[in-house]
């Protein structure tokens, strides 16, 4: 009774913590708006998910079950499927993970890459469920609430995902110019191995006690701390503010319509609206400078502008405009 309750405890505090640390993460996407801030972010809400339902879900049914005169086999068989169901959530979150690790370098990540991720995943994901389906002894226990089969698979896929992640850090932020800045950036992904490491040795030693399982749970919602106190301090080093605050941005259409804006030019404007240089805007959407420079020349013709700041703020009188007239 008591180690139920102290799981409990463990559990809301961790959440608690997991969703405190995600507004963080949102406050400073708000601030700062870098495309990798806002894949982070998807990245913590998919965890947030996937603990609350796979991993939460799983311990309390069977907590729940237990109190039921439920046969032991139904009762494993509904909890090696809850995480199943989540995979998804898991799988997106470890693919939004890689994706902040190629922005924060300044890179975008490849539509080949994107592809194959999920193919790849989609493919494990299935075999899985046959696996636990049609050879259920594979992947259970007796003795143990949740078989180590199963905890190894997750072991194994994590540092695969996370690892491939970090991986892009270390070798795309070698081409990054500003040399402190590399190194800022490549700290970050040392802090995600040490927080990679402790995950993993948690999951492996999850059958041995109450205490490991809490401490998984801590680490699991509340482990991205350490990377958003240094993420915010990278960011006051290195970040730019944006010009435009997040609720004025909500939507061209009336903009492009009217002056006849590409699809291109719009993401030009969109990264103009962000603070950020030509240079900057040449590596974020893999163009020349000078076509960054003709696309620019161009929006500003076709708008009638002489400047970046005029620009900025057509695109805020025309959010302004959107808002009144959508907006009770």
């Amino acid at each position: 009774m008591i180690g139920n309750f102290l799981f409990i405890i463990i559990s809301a505090v961790s959440i608690i913590a997991g969703v405190a640390i995600t507004l963080y993460s949102a406050g400073l996407y708000r601030k700062y708006r870098y495309n990798y801030l806002l894949s982070y972010l998807y990245n913590q809400i998919l965890i947030i998910i996937f603990g609350i339902f796979s991993i939460l879900g799983t311990v309390f049914v069977s907590l729940i079950l237990d109190n039921f005169n439920i046969p032991l086999d139904k009762i494993e068989s509904i909890i090696r499927f809850l995480p199943f169901l989540g995979l998804p959530f898991l799988i997106t979150a470890w693919y939004m993970f890689v994706k902040t690790c190629r922005e924060i370098t300044e890179k975008n990540i490849s539509t080949t890459f994107t592809i194959t991720y999920f193919i790849s995943y989609i493919l494990l994901f299935f075999s899985y469920g046959i696996i636990i389906y049609e050879f259920p002894d594979i992947t259970k226990d007796q003795s143990d609430m949740i078989s180590p089969g199963m905890i190894r698979i997750f072991a194994i896929f994590e540092i695969i995902s996370i690892g491939i992640g970090v991986s892009q850090v270390f070798i795309f932020s070698r081409n990054i110019t500003d040399k402190k800045k590399a190194g800022a950036i490549q700290n970050f992904g040392y802090i995600i191995l040490c927080i990679l490491i402790m995950n993993v040795v948690l999951l492996l030693l999850l059958n041995q006690g109450i205490l490991f399982i809490l401490l998984l749970l801590l680490i699991y919602f509340a482990g991205d701390l350490p990377c958003m106190i240094y993420l915010n301090s990278f960011l006051k080093k290195y970040g730019r503010v944006t010009v435009i605050a997040q609720n004025e941005i909500r939507d061209m259409n009336d903009m492009i319509d009217k002056y006849n804006i590409s699809k291109r030019e719009a993401e030009v404007i969109e990264q103009i609206c962000e603070g950020k240089t030509n240079k900057e805007i040449s590596d974020a959407l893999f163009i020349s400078l000078q076509t960054v420079k003709d696309h620019t020349h161009r929006i500003y013709l076709k708008t009638d502008i002489r400047n970046r700041v005029q620009l900025i703020n057509l695109v805020r009188g025309f959010e302004k405009t959107s808002d009144s007239g959508f907006r009770e």
